[in-house]
């Protein structure tokens, strides 16, 4: 409903706090990899906040120790809404909607065929079915994300080093939702640990860094806590999977017929 970040504002040695609304403001939403249905969101959480750890504020000070204390200074007022938690419950008729654009939370839904499926059913002795469940789970690396921008003036560019899993497409992304041309982004990724695909989404957070880089008229640093990578780092999605498998008595296997949900509402 309301965040006021005053208090942390006025704290000595605090350089900059920006929230979602400064953010929506500033930049251009998340550009969407898949889904075909229109689904608003920005590197920050601006109105709503639809998953847990969705960062709704952010704090640039002269130590870690400054902005950890304003961060608890910033006063959130939430207006509860109805979760949605399990897939089957998200896709049923009147659920609770994440993105009320879309009218649904079927933000994408394909089919695709190989082959004669009908065919094989028809063939078979036998259908052999059954249901599975991925839950959702996350990679834990000794290295967590780490990142320093810098902001230059005189022409509105940055320059970012972080251990960046996919650097072409984080380049891409930054500089649509920041609005600014490729050429003003250099991103230096140097050696870095285990990513185990989690740092293949570190650039939302890329664009956060370059706003408060330029905001605090100065380079910034920041090296994800444990906490911070449990709570709001990349999590892969659970899935339910229903699958059947048309057969012949001899054990021949005709062929596969699959049915996947796939839990992704987030970025």
């Amino acid at each position: 409903k309301k965040i006021d970040t005053s208090r942390a504002e006025a704290l000595k040695g605090v350089l900059g706090v920006i929230t979602g609304e400064e953010v929506a403001r500033v930049t251009k939403p998340i550009p969407s990899r898949a889904i075909t249905k229109p689904a608003i969101q920005y590197a920050m959480a601006y109105d709503k906040i639809r998953y847990l750890g969705e960062p709704i504020a952010a704090v640039v000070a002269e130590d870690r120790y400054i902005a950890d204390d304003a961060l608890e200074l910033i006063d959130v007022e939430y207006e509860p809404l109805e979760p949605v938690v399990r897939i089957e419950d998200a896709i049923k008729p009147g659920a609770p909607l994440l993105f009320e654009e879309a009218g649904s939370n079927i933000l994408l839904q394909d089919t695709i065929v190989h082959g004669d499926i009908e065919k094989a059913y028809t063939a078979a002795d036998i259908v052999v079915s059954e249901r599975f469940h991925v839950h959702r789970f996350s990679s834990t690396p000794l290295e967590t994300w780490a990142m320093i921008a810098r902001h230059d003036k005189a022409d509105d560019s940055f320059v970012v080093w972080a251990n960046d899993q996919q650097p072409g497409r984080s380049i891409g992304n930054v500089c649509k939702v920041l609005g600014i041309p490729n050429n003003r982004l250099r991103l230096i990724v140097p050696d870095s640990g285990g990513g185990f695909g989690i740092k293949l989404a570190i650039w939302p957070y890329m664009v956060i860094m370059c706003l408060l880089a330029r905001k605090a008229d100065r380079p910034i640093k920041w090296i994800q806590s444990r906490r911070e990578h449990l709570l709001g780092g990349t999590h892969t999605p659970d899935s339910l999977m229903d699958v059947e498998m048309p057969v012949k008595k001899d054990g021949t296997i005709l062929g596969l017929s699959v049915k996947d949900y796939s839990n992704d509402g987030s970025f």
